[in-house]
């Protein structure tokens, strides 16, 4: 049986803007472009290049009960060294960690994660460094 040959896509650039996105919605977004499922060439083992630049992070939306319920918890394998962390706290002081957090969640836990999360970049203003490349629109879900 012989498979295709055919090359692999160029990596994509997507910008998108979070203002006024709800969290769970954009993290879900971005995680179908981030693993390449828009792709019509897409395989659960293969790995796409594209990247995905979040701008305004800070003004992303949360729903009230993730507000009051939602906690982001970290151990670092000791005994009593549990970290747990609010949304509401995490909105504050670092959005960027909970846009992160939140697509971490929506993507697989195998070996292409690390790779996905190397191509999402965040920013929690308007400002970012990869004003050089060409950026298109987030494809629809």
């Amino acid at each position: 049986m012989r498979t295709s040959t055919l090359p692999p896509p160029q990596a994509q650039w997507y910008l998108i803007d979070a203002s006024g996105l709800s969290l769970g919605r954009l993290a879900a977004r971005v995680a179908f472009v981030i693993r390449g499922k828009h792709h019509p060439s897409w395989t659960p083992h293969q790995s796409f290049h594209d990247h995905v630049v979040v701008v305004n992070a800070a003004a992303v939306r949360v729903g009230k009960s993730a507000e009051h319920s939602k906690v982001y918890k970290s151990h670092s394998g000791h005994v009593g060294r549990m970290k747990s962390f609010s949304v509401t706290v995490l909105l504050s002081t670092s959005p960027e960690n909970l846009l992160k957090r939140g697509v971490q969640g929506m993507l697989p836990a195998n070996r292409l994660r690390k790779d996905a999360l190397r191509r999402l970049h965040v920013y929690s203003g308007s400002d970012h460094p990869h004003a050089r490349n060409d950026f298109l629109p987030l494809p629809a879900v």
